[in-house]
Parts: structure tokens; sequence; C-alpha cells
């Protein structure tokens, strides 16, 4: 398995410099040479491969600040890499996880990663010494992790029963406390067995959250450890409650 980095600076900068609209051509190393196009395409290129995983990588995450990229794969790892030194090979290994690692984030502060696992466990990991300071065990298999936008010590995970936790850091060494959830956030499948959770999103203050299965919904807090559903995606102005 292996990641790639991508150059977009000239993209961006042929998108800026043109008033009309612009194309964009994605080419690999190994790619055969494309024609020559107009003024106004541009072309995306490849600049590093981070090789090493012994499995597809399914999540990356780039560091808020500094030159380094985390990826979990399904060979259970999770890797940190610089990609300005892809030769080099990753610049540490986290183990821990006993399946794929489906999903994972940086805290704001570079000091934390959260990792969220088909082992149903989700962990938290310390950058300054490589390790992992806590796990917890709620779930089925997890499919995504995030952090709160503005509440640091708040994280939720999403997952294939379809729910949804929230967990906010205590500050005694990492610890884990339980707060609100959605259960059943999607419904029943015809099996009797919830939809399970792909992805979720918080907007940018951090009131609103978003989950998606077959459909999108949209969330909001109503007081201190409830959650109610406020808009459906087929309602036009579920927009409208971001």
């Amino acid at each position: 398995g292996s990641a790639r980095i991508w150059d977009t600076e000239r993209c961006a900068m042929a998108g800026a410099s043109s008033a009309t609209s612009t194309s964009t051509t994605v080419v690999a190393p190994s790619a055969p040479a494309q024609p020559n196009s107009t003024s106004s395409s541009s072309v995306v290129e490849e600049i590093s491969k981070l090789e090493g995983h012994g499995s597809e990588v399914a999540t990356m995450d780039w560091h808020p600040f500094h030159s380094l990229v985390a990826t979990g794969s399904q060979d259970r790892d999770i890797r940190l890499w610089d990609p300005r030194e892809p030769s080099a090979g990753s610049v540490a290994t986290l183990q821990g996880h006993m399946e794929t690692v489906k999903s994972l984030e940086w805290h704001s502060s570079g000091q934390y990663l959260i990792s969220g696992s088909f082992d149903k466990t989700a962990r938290l990991w310390d950058l300054r010494v490589a390790k992992e300071i806590t796990t917890f065990q709620k779930h089925a298999k997890i499919n995504r992790v995030r952090w709160h936008p503005t509440h640091k010590d708040v994280f939720v995970t999403a997952s294939q029963d379809g729910m949804v936790l929230y967990w906010t850091l205590d500050g005694n060494e990492g610890g884990l406390q339980h707060g609100a959830q959605i259960s059943g956030a999607h419904g029943l499948m015809k099996k009797e067995t919830p939809h399970a959770i792909n992805d979720v999103a918080f907007s940018p203050t951090g009131h609103v959250l978003s989950t998606c299965a077959y459909d999108v919904r949209i969330w909001h807090r109503t007081k201190p450890g409830s959650l109610v559903e406020k808009e459906h995606a087929d309602d036009e102005t579920a927009i409208d409650a971001l």
C-alpha cells in the first residue's frame, strides 16, 4: 500500500492568473507524456510516493503545522512520514490496532492523533513519545473519528452500528469520558440492522454535526448531554441549519 503527495500549486497559480475557466490534468510519474495543452490548462504532478505499508492505505491526514503525514492501513499500522524524504521510509510506526485503521485525524495542537479501527476501538496517541495514551471500546467497527473544531478536548466517533458518540478528554493523562450520543442515526435496514455511518463533519463553529449513510442528516445540540436531529437531507431548508 502507498500514499502519494501531489503538487497543486501550479494549478492554483494557473487558475488565479486566468480569467477563463481552466482544465486540470493529473499526471503520475509512470504515466505517458501528455500532448501540448492550451495555456488555460494546468498539470497536477506527483512529487512523493510514501511506500511501506503491507496492505491498502485506508486513511491519511496532514499534521497541522509540521511536514508530517499520518497514514492508516489495512495492515493495522499507523505510519508517520516526512513527505520531503519519501525514500527514507516512515519516521515512526504506531502499532496497537488489531484490524484495519479506517480513520485518523490530528488534533489542532499537533500533539495528539486520534484513530478509529474495524477492531471496534478508538485510540489516542501522543506524538511527543509516539505511543498510545489510551484506548476505548464502546462501538461496532469505527468508520470515522473527528475532533470538534472549537472544543479542543472533544471528539466524536461514528460506526457501523449507526451510532455517533461524543468523547471528552478529562485531562487526567488522556483519560476519556463518554458524553452525548446519537443512536440509530439513519434508521434501520430491512433486517432491523442500523445503517452504518460512513462519515461525519462538524460545521466550522461545531454547533452542527452532519452524518451520512444512505442519506445526509443534520444534527444540533439543544442542551448539555442531548442531541436532536434538526433537518433531513431531502428538506431544502437543511442547509439553513448551518
